[in-house]
């Protein structure tokens, strides 16, 4: 028996509930390591597109580190 074969044997044996759980975490795995297509290309941020306008922001050290 082969890996795939001992987790759908196991998945078989478990609740519908835990079913669920099963394929929330598969669905997790596969995002995780960007398998099978599961994160699209471009479905990071544009860091590089963001701006913020920071005139008029005063950035006190003394103040930061006193938080």
């Amino acid at each position: 028996m082969n890996l795939s074969e001992q987790i759908a044997e196991e998945v078989r044996e478990l609740p519908e509930e835990l079913k669920k759980e099963v394929l929330d975490f598969i669905l997790f795995v596969e995002r995780r390591h960007a398998t099978g297509g599961a994160r699209a290309a471009g479905s990071e941020p544009d860091w590089g597109k963001i701006r913020i306008d920071t005139k008029g922001w005063r950035f006190d050290r003394d103040e930061a580190n006193a938080r």
